[in-house]
């Protein structure tokens, strides 16, 4: 669910102590560019939860929008809101993700802040409970990136090494056991990530000799061994040592390597792993044409790419228009999304999709049922929408 950054995070330029480092969640991590801010209410990293989006402001706040039915908009309401509205008591935010059903900040001091559902311990705080408004994750005060997922957030670590913490059914905390846990946890075995992409019940890690590992559920070879066996604690994926960064989505991964190319693998049901294929596979295989990607994000069935030009490409699924190329027909190749040559960041969860622009603008496309595009209806687009207020 992501972008450019770690993952589904971005870490903002405005802070320069904390590490640029390959998020859904945004700032392009291979190469990164300083924003030169106009004014700083505006954007700065853009994150996609299942049917709410939220952004990072270059003051410090963030703001959402969407279905707020858990908080997870973090205005203090559970109002759903077709435009962006301020989330409650964050001033010092650096990157943002959003899962299905909650959405987290990273704060300039290292520590994380996170609201909306907590069934799964997603929350970090403990108490399983709901939060309409922010609330701090226990135990993180070093956290240089973050990431969520279905039910799962977790946190790269100054010491490179990550915590997870929420749903553990699939083993996808990585601490080799399936105990959900409502405070983070270290994963087993990471001492040298730069990077964390946190799906719906796996997660991975792309380490600083170019490798990735992966760990949870393998039913779709979504961890890239090799095998289709679940494993409970990081192994690696096959075949990759350049990797710059990785993201996870529902049941596939994605990665950027220092070429700009993207490789992809597990669940191609849709053409989700961009090799004009539709087979399923358990190694990472070469998303065609594209060899100049900064990021990627990997959604439900769709995946999104940011290239250095500015144009971003999407494929995969795309009955609600979440490839943004004015159609409903998905592609296992990728495609141009429309009017997009400014791109800076993609983010992408579920059935929409999102780009930060140069012009500090987001542009949202495919699913709006909870007014997720931000554009003030909750009517669906195939081409990119402006969100209205930022």
């Amino acid at each position: 669910s992501k972008f450019p950054g770690p993952s589904a995070a971005t870490l903002a330029f405005s802070n320069p102590s904390i590490p640029t480092t390959p998020n859904s969640s945004s700032t392009p991590k291979n190469s990164p560019t300083p924003i030169h801010c106009a004014s700083t209410s505006l954007p700065i990293a853009v994150a996609a939860g299942a049917s709410h989006t939220c952004a990072t402001l270059a003051t410090g706040s963030v703001t959402c929008w969407g279905d707020n039915t858990y908080g997870q908009l973090g205005d203090g309401t559970n109002v759903s809101s077709l435009t962006p509205v301020s989330v409650s008591n964050i001033s010092t935010a650096v990157a943002i993700a959003a899962g299905d059903l909650h959405t987290c900040a990273l704060l300039e001091d290292g520590t994380v802040e996170c609201w909306g559902y907590n069934g799964d311990g997603q929350l970090g705080d403990g108490s399983g409970d709901d939060s309409n408004t922010p609330l701090p994750v226990s135990g993180i005060s070093t956290a240089i990136a973050i990431d969520t997922g279905g039910s799962v957030t977790c946190a790269l670590l100054a010491d490179a090494g990550i915590k997870c913490w929420g749903k553990n059914a699939a083993g996808q905390l990585g601490t080799g056991n399936t105990t959900s846990s409502a405070t983070p946890v270290s994963v087993t075995g990471i001492t040298t990530a730069t990077s964390v992409g946190v799906g719906d019940d796996h997660t991975c890690a792309s380490l600083a000799n170019g490798s990735i590992k992966c760990w949870g559920a393998n039913s779709a070879g979504q961890l890239g061994n090799g095998s289709n066996t679940q494993s409970l604690t990081p192994v690696s994926v096959t075949g990759i040592t350049d990797a710059s960064s990785v993201d996870a989505g529902e049941s596939h991964s994605c990665a950027v390597l220092e070429t700009g190319a993207i490789k992809c693998w597990g669940n191609n049901s849709d053409g989700q792993l961009g090799n004009s294929t539709n087979s399923n596979s358990n190694t990472p295989v070469a998303v065609s044409g594209i060899s100049v990607a900064t990021g990627v994000a990997t959604a439900w069935r769709h995946t999104c790419a940011v290239l250095v030009n500015g144009e971003v490409k999407c494929w995969g699924r795309n009955t609600v228009g979440q490839l943004g190329n004015a159609s409903n027909t998905g592609s296992n190749i990728p495609v141009a999304v429309s009017g997009i040559a400014t791109g800076i960041t993609v983010a992408a969860r579920d059935q929409h999709s999102c780009s930060l622009l140069e012009d500090q603008s987001v542009v949202c496309w495919g699913s709006n049922g909870s007014g997720e595009l931000g554009d003030g209806t909750t009517t669906n687009s195939n081409i990119p929408v402006t969100v209205i207020g930022l």
